[in-house]
């Protein structure tokens, strides 16, 4: 008898401990989905909203049992990040990346205090498929463009691929993997009616996140 073909698995932990908004979803995540499905892989979030155990978290890891852990993390969620990314690193050899604002803006601090390996900059459909292109095909995977990484105690830095153009060339977000949690505990929906944003202003990191990417020439 053909024996079954092992079932690639991908989670996403998204933190929003104490954030404010607790609509449960997480649009940039939504847009990654299509992306990881396409290359064979049963994607999962696990959402976070409150502070837990590590203990806990890890049995919770363990039962979704992937191959790959990707945390999303603003910057006030880095703290959690780093708690929960290490204790995963000393209790198992999953590969684990990171992305979102908080992990744009503080890549290297990420690296080096938590147990994430790379860390993507700015927008992730683009480096997050290089990335499972490289591990399918089993290319080397710290050459991929739109990632940071650790190795042996050093960061290797890639070149950041410029902002997408096009945005009808991406497939349409994915919001089933949120359990249809749309509306959050006081009954109010999130929703996200661009992409980035278009202001300058000076108290906020969009002047940061905005710096990270080319110009154009």
């Amino acid at each position: 008898m053909q024996s079954m073909k092992q079932i690639k698995k991908f989670v996403f932990v998204n933190l929003s401990i104490n954030s404010g908004y607790n609509s449960g979803i997480n649009h940039g995540i939504a847009y990654l989905v299509p992306v990881i499905r396409k290359h064979g892989y049963e994607v999962t979030v696990l959402n976070i909203r409150k502070n837990i155990k590590t203990e806990y978290f890890i049995s919770k890891i363990k039962e979704l049992s992937p191959d790959i852990v990707a945390f999303s993390a603003t910057s006030n969620q880095i703290k959690y990040l780093i708690k929960y990314s290490t204790a995963l690193k000393d209790s198992s050899s999953i590969f684990q990346i990171a992305g979102g604002t908080g992990c744009t803006l503080e890549p290297e601090n990420i690296l080096f205090k938590s147990g994430v390996e790379g860390v993507c900059l700015g927008e992730g459909e683009i480096p997050l498929k290089d990335l499972l292109d490289r591990i399918a095909e089993k290319n080397n995977i710290y050459d991929t463009e739109g990632f940071y990484w650790r190795i042996n105690g050093r960061i290797k830095k890639n070149s950041i691929p410029q902002f997408l153009k096009d945005l009808s060339d991406l497939d349409l977000p994915d919001y089933s993997v949120f359990n249809n949690s749309i509306i959050g505990t006081g009954g109010k929906a999130l929703i996200m009616i661009s992409r980035g944003c278009p202001c300058n202003c000076h108290y906020c990191c969009n002047r940061a996140l905005s710096s990270i990417y080319p110009f154009d020439k």
